[in-house]
Formats: C-alpha cells, sequence, structure tokens
C-alpha cells in the first residue's frame, strides 16, 4: 500500500516543520495531500485523541483515497484546469449539476485542514505561538477555557456529522459549526480557518461511543500550536488585503 501511494505521487513519511498549506493555491496539476508534522507511519500519532486503528482507517481508508476520486472530478469539470481546491468548493457551491463535485472537494478541504492542525501529543506546546496569537485568542474569548468550552457547546448540540471550526472572520475570532461536508471557509473569502474539528462518526464512535465530551477533551492534547500561529498570522494578512481591496 505505502510503495503504490508513493508511485502516486504522495509524500506521506516525512516528519518536519511543514510549511502552512496554501489552500489558495496548489502548484501541481493533480490535488494531493499537505504534510505534516507527525509521521503517519507511526499510527499512534494521534493519541489520545484517536486510536491507533481510528487513526489508521481515518487517514488511510477514508482520507488518502478522496484524492482519487476529486482528481477525477475535477479532470472531467470545467474546473479542471483550477488550481486552487478552495477556488473549486466556491465555484461549485450549490451549483446545478456539481453536488458531487462540491461534496468530494469539500470534504478533502477539510480534512486537509483537520489533519494539518494535529500534533503528536509528545509535540504539543501552546508557547509555539506568538504573543500576538495568544493574545488574539485572550481577547475574543478572555480564556482558553472558554475557546473549550464553546467548541464543547457545539459538539453536544450538534445533531448528525459535521464540522466544528474556530474561524477568523474580518479580523474577529468565533467558533461556528457546519453539517455535512460543508467549509467555513468556503462560503466567503471573508473567513480564514484557525482550527478544525472533524466530528463525523468514522473520527470518534469507535473510541468514544456517546461521550463527545471526551473527545473534545482529549482533541486539546493533539493541536498543532505552530500551526495555530500560522493560521492567525495569515488571516491577518487576508484582513489587510481584503481592506486594501475594497479601498
Amino acid at each position: 500500500f505505502f510503495e503504490m501511494m508513493q508511485r502516486a505521487g504522495f509524500s506521506l513519511f516525512r516528519r518536519s516543520t511543514p510549511r502552512l498549506w496554501n489552500r489558495t493555491q496548489q502548484t501541481r496539476s493533480l490535488f494531493t495531500p499537505c504534510s505534516v508534522s507527525y509521521d503517519i507511519r507511526d499510527f499512534h500519532c494521534a493519541e489520545p485523541l484517536m486510536s491507533e486503528e481510528t487513526f489508521h482507517r481515518h487517514y488511510f481508508e477514508i482520507y488518502l483515497p478522496l484524492f482519487k476520486k476529486l482528481n477525477h472530478l475535477v479532470s472531467e469539470s470545467e474546473h479542471k484546469n483550477e488550481k486552487s481546491l478552495l477556488q473549486v468548493i466556491r465555484n461549485t457551491l450549490d451549483s446545478p449539476g456539481e453536488s458531487d463535485l462540491y461534496n468530494v472537494a469539500s470534504n478533502v478541504h477539510n480534512h486537509m485542514l483537520f489533519f494539518e492542525n494535529l500534533e503528536n501529543r509528545h509535540h504539543v506546546d501552546f508557547d509555539k505561538m506568538s504573543e500576538s496569537s495568544k493574545q488574539k485568542i485572550l481577547d475574543n474569548f478572555t480564556s482558553m477555557e472558554r475557546l473549550q468550552h464553546e467548541f464543547l457547546c457545539h459538539a453536544e448540540s450538534m445533531y448528525g456529522s459535521g464540522w466544528i471550526w474556530l474561524v477568523d472572520r474580518r479580523g474577529a475570532l468565533e467558533v461556528v459549526s457546519t453539517h455535512d461536508n460543508y467549509s467555513a471557509e468556503g462560503t466567503a473569502d471573508s473567513v480564514t480557518t484557525i482550527l478544525c474539528l472533524d466530528m463525523w462518526e468514522h473520527s470518534f464512535w469507535k473510541d468514544y461511543g456517546i461521550r463527545r465530551e471526551l473527545y473534545m477533551e482529549n482533541f486539546w492534547k493533539n493541536v498543532n500550536w505552530r500551526v495555530v500561529d500560522q493560521r492567525l498570522q495569515q488571516a491577518d494578512l487576508n484582513n489587510q488585503n481584503a481592506s486594501r481591496i475594497s479601498i
């Protein structure tokens, strides 16, 4: 399986400090998984959030196979020359006859954000964030406990499958949830994802059953704060650019 994925062009096994995934531009003709900071060959890499069995199924059996379907659907569509997956999502949102492409593209996009903002628990360090990023979270939520509580409220109130997001919307941070494959930042260019949590049952049911609060508790033990910091900085740049354009 691993040799097959390597021949297909997937760089699966490099553990390094990855560059933040640029979801507005992908230079390859085929969409491929973004790099992550943990070794995916170690199926324990996402514990305690996901068990060995759940991570293997989630990453290798659900997430990676989506790319073959995505690239096929894109190649057969009018979007075949589009290099931005985010733009494919925005172009196909509520577009008649393109629901399959939208759902697959958004599913891949959301999973990329989710896996990118995870970290091996042994390397999780809140101090990897800059002081300005820490302050922005405190300015919007007053404390980390308040931010975590808002995530928990969305998790407990969610009916069915979906995603929970911390997003920057024109400079303000807020926690929102979406159902099915909908992406928070796929709806508007004024939204930048800061954190993404998968709330589909394949992410937690095997390990937690109905105990979503424990899933949420363990999520914070695997957050990659360096990625959060990079995304907050990117959100500031996006907002500055948007302000210049509006002027």
